[in-house]
């Protein structure tokens, strides 16, 4: 008797990522987006894509998402969309960028400021 275990996906996006992914492009190009693929059973598309995107952020995503929106006017396809997805993609962290103070400040505000500028 053979058992058979369901694998987790660990080098993809969650397959509900990938599903309001496609539910969106579904919402904004219509039936192009479906006709798009054609024959191909979607469970495979979504698979090749959830794979392709496993290195995107939630904010990738959706910034690519929100290009798409207001530049293309028919749908992606998995390389088009992870060309956008890695043109967004954050590198390190944002700085907190402080403006030089005019005019006289208490002590305690240029403390806080020197260690706020030395923490970068």
């Amino acid at each position: 008797m053979e058992i058979v275990t369901s694998q987790v996906k660990s080098n993809a996006l969650p397959d509900a990522w990938i599903d309001r992914l496609f539910q969106r492009f579904h919402l904004m190009y219509g039936k192009e987006w479906l006709d798009k693929w054609g024959s191909l059973p979607l469970d495979q598309v979504k698979a090749s894509w959830a794979t392709d995107l496993a290195f995107a952020s939630a904010d990738q995503l959706r910034l690519a998402l929100d290009h798409c929106k207001a530049n293309n006017k028919f749908p992606p396809s998995s390389p088009e969309f992870v060309g956008l997805c890695k043109q967004f993609r954050v590198q390190g962290s944002p700085l907190l960028a402080l403006a030089e103070p005019r005019g006289e400040m208490p002590a305690k505000v240029r403390e806080m400021l020197a260690k706020l500028r030395g923490a970068r």
